[in-house]
Parts: structure tokens; sequence; C-alpha cells
């Protein structure tokens, strides 16, 4: 009896499985976000996290997200728990209240945006590539977009 239960010990501890799973769930941090050059005090900021470029901008598939009121013209939006890897982010400030990027009928934005690594938008929009970052560890990852406008 005691046999088995020293070996049931050995191999709970000796699980390369658990120890796996373990510190993949110790891998997330957060991602800090500090938005500058906010001239508009009304609406809120609205930032997503992608994780491909087949999902980059599109609203509804966006991997993570935070909303957050604007109160100054500086912000600081901290998204919580996102495991390593690479991601993107795109931001903008929803100045009307209905949670959508407004654009004219051209598609040229109507509200301020940003992205990170600060792609200066000048003829088209980035792509997921260009603003890609890398997010990793048990530490932090911090950044500063500067809101734009067209």
């Amino acid at each position: 009896m005691t046999y088995i239960i020293y070996l049931a010990i050995q191999l709970i501890l000796n699980n390369p499985t658990a120890l796996a799973q373990e510190a993949y769930v110790n891998d997330k941090s957060n991602i800090v976000v500090h938005v500058t050059n906010i001239e508009n005090m009304e609406g809120e900021i609205l930032v997503g996290i992608y994780d491909s470029k087949k999902t980059f901008r599109k609203i509804k598939k966006v991997f993570k997200y935070a909303i957050q009121p604007v109160e100054n013209g500086q912000e600081v939006i901290v998204i919580e728990d996102v495991p390593s890897g690479q991601y993107a982010i795109a931001l903008f400030q929803d100045v009307n209240g209905n949670r959508k990027f407004d654009t004219n009928f051209m598609g040229v934005p109507k509200e301020p945006f940003g992205f990170s690594t600060n792609y200066v938008v000048k003829r088209r929009a980035p792509k997921f590539n260009e603003v890609l970052f890398e997010h990793g560890g048990n530490q932090d990852t911090e950044m500063t977009i500067d809101m734009q406008e067209w």
C-alpha cells in the first residue's frame, strides 16, 4: 500500500503534462496601453487586441478588448491576463457613443484612432504585420499609442 501511494505521488510530481499546463497558466500578463494626443474629451476609448491577420480590425473577431471612458488627454488602459504571443492593437475613440468606428461614404474615418507601433495612416490602414508586437513572459507589456485623425 505504501508503495502505491509513493508511486502515485511520483507520477503526479513528475508528470510533464501537468507541469506544462501550470507553465501555460502562469504565462499570462497584462498589456498596458497609454493613449495620448486625445483632443476631444467625450466618449470612450475602445481597444482591441488581435492575434491573427484574418481577424485584424474586425470588431466581432477581436481576441481581447477593453473600453474606458475618456477623462483627460491621456488615458491608461489595462488589458489583463493576455497569454504570451504576437499581437496587434487597433483602438478608436467612440465620440458619439454608438460603439462603432464611424467612417464617411468613402471609408475615411470620422473618429480618432490609433495602432500599436504608432503606425501613422497616410493612404491606407495598416496591415497586421506592420503593427505587430511581441508580448511575453510574466512581465507586463507597456506601450504608448498616439491618437490620430484623418
